[in-house]
């Protein structure tokens, strides 16, 4: 199994399972340092940080080696325009 395949397995299995992306803590605790504009999470997974900082008003660019995960990102992000 490559690296991809892995990623892409677990990501599936987070879905399966309605695991919910959440923000890592340390970003939540900064939050209110945080003012917008651009940032590119790299790894970003299901996206739990991306969405957080585009609700802070950041212009998000979201990389993973995982076509899963950048799927869901996609049509997750679609849905909440």
């Amino acid at each position: 199994m490559d690296v991809q395949d892995k990623w892409n397995q677990q990501y599936m299995d987070k879905l399966t399972n309605q695991t919910t992306p959440e923000p890592n803590k340390r970003l939540q605790e900064m939050a209110s340092y945080l003012n917008g504009g651009t940032a590119i999470d790299f790894a970003s997974g299901l996206g739990g940080n991306s969405f957080f900082l585009a609700e802070l008003g950041y212009n998000i660019t979201a990389i993973d080696i995982s076509d899963i995960a950048i799927n869901y990102v996609q049509e997750l992000a679609a849905k909440r325009g």
